[in-house]
């Protein structure tokens, strides 16, 4: 028998099928067979976790503990930051805020900070207060973390032209752009 490559995805907190989710989600099901997958994840919600065992996807809950959920998961994920070490064996994606990690590849979907200064206008008084109040220190711990991610990733590849734009401004080379995959069953 074969043995396939396995292949790695570091994921952010996946307390849905959808979102930054699909793009690993669609591979692995499109590519099932040619490669051995292994989805990591910090922390994984029951309806994942059917959902992966009903298509026969192999994935590695850390059961942390958050606080939040939701759309706040993936921000205090990103918050308390995550290491994980591969197996050099193995081939490494990372498509997470979470983790830094020794990578193959780092799939750039846009920094956090700029997702919250999106989100700005449409906040609560109090939440915009505390944001702006936070804002320095979010902005300096995202770069912190998107130079770290950059150094220990071979190949930084962005979702789009927009998103490699954005990380470029921040001074980090962008080595291609790859736009999501399509659901194949769908379109």
């Amino acid at each position: 028998m074969v043995r396939l490559l396995k292949v790695v995805f570091l994921l952010d907190p996946l307390d849905s099928l959808y979102g930054p989710l699909r793009p690993p989600l669609l591979i692995a099901k499109e590519l099932k067979g040619k490669f051995d997958f292994l989805l990591v994840s910090p922390v994984v919600n029951r309806k994942v976790k059917e959902a992966l065992e009903a298509q026969d996807i192999a994935f590695l809950d850390l059961k942390k503990r958050f606080l939040s959920s939701g759309s706040l998961l993936t921000f205090e994920a990103w918050l308390r930051g995550g290491r994980f070490e591969p197996k050099d064996e193995n081939l490494i994606v990372n498509f997470s805020q979470h983790f830094l990690a020794r990578s193959h590849i780092y799939y750039a979907q846009g920094p956090i900070t700029r997702a919250l200064e999106d989100m700005r206008p449409e906040l609560r008084f109090l939440y915009k207060a505390i944001y702006l109040i936070f804002r320095p220190v979010l902005v300096r711990k995202d770069r912190r973390f998107i130079n770290e991610i950059r150094k220990e990733t071979t190949t930084f590849i962005a979702n789009s032209r927009f998103c490699a734009s954005m990380y470029e401004e921040l001074g980090v080379h962008v080595d291609s752009v790859i736009h999501p995959p399509l659901d194949c069953e769908k379109f």
